[in-house]
């Protein structure tokens, strides 16, 4: 029975998605 060597398969590594901060709008100076 010859020995079936199985890759080691390597999940890839799934990066937590950024969360973008959106850009604070000031407001106009009056």
């Amino acid at each position: 029975q010859p020995q079936q060597q199985a890759p080691e398969q390597q999940p890839p590594q799934q990066q937590p998605p950024q969360q973008q901060q959106p850009p604070q709008q000031q407001p106009p100076a009056q």
